[in-house]
């Protein structure tokens, strides 16, 4: 699994996590800001949507296909896109 981040909003950081197919998303937004997290599959199809106000969220795609993902991170209205390999 691998990660690959375009800067655009510099203060989201996606990291991989131990185990298969979990991916970590920080802010260091610490304001209680909403982070709001779709995520889109090759084929650009939605495969998952939620909303946070924590700094740190963990997204768990192992039980997805294999393959690759792409997720968009919106804070204070800043997108950041993250491309996520799953299982490759």
């Amino acid at each position: 699994m691998s990660v690959k981040t375009n800067k655009a909003a510099g203060d989201v950081k996606v990291l991989n996590l131990p185990e298969y197919g979990k991916f970590n998303i920080e802010t260091d937004r610490y304001d209680g800001s909403q982070m709001q997290l779709a995520l889109f599959n090759a084929l650009g199809e939605s495969c998952y949507n939620s909303t946070s106000s924590e700094p740190s969220f963990v997204i768990d795609i192992s039980n997805m296909p294999r393959g690759i993902y792409f997720l968009n991170v919106v804070v204070d209205g800043r997108n950041s896109f993250h491309k996520l390999i799953n299982g490759l």
